[in-house]
Formats: structure tokens, C-alpha cells, sequence
């Protein structure tokens, strides 16, 4: 395996799977997991061939989480505070001017035909079917992972649906900076984790990884000195519910069931 790769190399490997019947690609990424490119900045690199290759009326999506606002944190869309944890392909497409979605605590980041719709929210919450996430699961999604394995945070979405016992729906409040730049208080809901569960329920993706690259679910290209997955969103959701259905706690470092 080759540790330099270039812009050719990824659009490779960008080729090796079809985009074009997806609405939505949803980016999920640790670059350094790469190697160094031969010339260029891979951020750049990344991004520019992404936002070439998307489908005509698709959306583009990246994840711009500022998980500090449950810690007290006033929540700002417009700053790139904490945006910084998302990683360079993020920050990147903050400065590009990508549309940012409101939710305090799994903000993400889009560009695409029909991102303002898929972005805004239909309640206060991070999780739900009026959520980015409930919206993902419902419509026409990929997931493009670059060196993450199986792992995404539209799992949280699949394991409400479930009903899984070490996560709940939890309220906040804050604060955030309005479209006028004004500080108002906000009331907020997300799915976490139990942290009085019997079970580690601390998040663990090696059996869903393994799972989904036995089931073929999970397609790979090599780039550099890693790789990118690719992942059609409802075989996800179908594969997750199978596994959980063997292993209830088949998500997180806690064991049981039959894998």
C-alpha cells in the first residue's frame, strides 16, 4: 500500500462506488489515518473532489458537533469554536460558507440542492424523526467513511428507534447566539448515555464493523495508508437492528447476547 496518494488517487477510489442514486452523502473522517499526500493539503484535496463528484440535487454533509454546550458552553453556529474537534475537513467547509444547522450539540455542516430543508429542525432535539438524523434514516443516505471503520453517529438514531436500554432522552438548558446576534436561552433534548447502567455502555464499533464488512454492507477502497468505506444507509439500519437483535449491547464495550 502506497503511503503517499494524490488527487487521482482519490478520485480512485471515490469511483469505485455509485453516488449517483443518493440524495444525501454523509462524511465521516480522520484524515491523518491517510498518510501525507504527495503535494496539497489532504483537507483540500478531499473536499474539492467531493464537492465535484456530488450527484446533481444531492446534499453533501459533515459533522460540526459541539458537544460543550451540555458541559454550560453558549452554542454560536457562527463561530468555529470546538469546531476544530470535527477535524481539518470540517473546519474547511465552515470556512467555504456551508449551511450550519442549529441543533447545540450535533450541529452539522451541508452543501447541496436541498441542505436547508434537510437541517432544519422540526423540534428541540438532536434525535427523532424531525431531526437531521431521523431525516438521513428516511431518505436516500451514504455514509462515506474515511479510515473511521463502521462507526457513525447515525447509530444513536438507530438505537432510539430500538429502544436500547443504556441510552435516554435527556434535557439541557443553555444558551445560544441568535440569527441578530442575540444570547437567548435555549431548551434542548438528545438520546445519551446511561451512565448508571449496569452495562459499559461507553460506545465500541469493532463487532458492528466486523458485522457490516462480513455482510458485505461495508465497501472499501484503499487510498494511501488507509482507506474509504461506503455505506448505504438503509443496509445499516437493517444490519443494526440484526445485530442487536443477537447482542443488545453489540455498540458498546458492555457484553452479552450471542456476538
Amino acid at each position: 500500500m502506497s503511503r503517499t496518494w494524490n488527487s487521482y488517487d482519490f478520485r480512485n477510489a471515490l469511483e469505485e462506488f455509485d453516488l449517483n442514486n443518493f440524495e444525501n452523502i454523509f462524511i465521516h473522517s480522520n484524515l491523518s489515518y491517510l498518510g501525507k499526500p504527495q503535494y496539497g493539503l489532504a483537507s483540500e484535496i478531499v473536499l474539492d473532489n467531493l464537492e465535484k463528484s456530488l450527484p446533481q440535487n444531492s446534499n453533501l454533509l459533515l459533522p460540526a458537533f459541539t458537544y460543550s454546550f451540555g458541559r454550560g458552553s453558549v452554542f454560536d453556529p457562527k463561530s468555529t469554536e470546538n469546531l476544530s474537534e470535527m477535524g481539518a475537513l470540517s473546519s474547511l467547509a465552515f470556512k467555504r460558507g456551508y449551511h450550519r444547522s442549529i441543533d447545540p450539540m450535533f450541529s452539522i455542516l451541508g452543501l447541496g440542492a436541498n441542505v436547508k430543508n434537510l437541517l432544519s429542525l422540526g423540534e428541540r432535539s438532536s434525535f427523532g424523526e424531525a431531526s437531521t438524523f431521523g431525516k438521513l434514516l428516511s431518505s436516500k443516505t451514504a455514509l462515506l467513511l474515511i479510515c473511521v471503520g463502521g462507526g457513525s453517529t447515525l447509530l444513536h438514531e438507530i438505537e432510539r428507534i430500538e429502544g436500547v436500554s443504556y441510552r435516554f432522552e435527556k434535557k439541557f438548558q443553555g444558551h445560544t447566539v441568535n440569527s441578530y446576534g442575540e444570547l437567548t436561552p435555549l431548551d434542548w433534548r438528545s438520546y445519551v448515555r446511561d451512565y448508571d447502567s449496569e452495562v459499559d455502555s461507553t460506545p465500541s464499533f469493532e463487532k458492528l464493523t466486523s458485522y457490516l464488512v462480513s455482510s458485505n454492507t461495508l465497501k472499501i477502497a484503499k487510498l494511501g495508508r488507509g482507506y474509504l468505506g461506503f455505506i448505504d444507509v438503509e443496509l445499516l439500519k437493517r444490519d443494526v437492528i440484526d445485530l442487536l437483535s443477537l447482542n443488545p449491547h453489540a455498540l458498546i464495550k458492555g457484553s452479552g447476547g450471542k456476538l
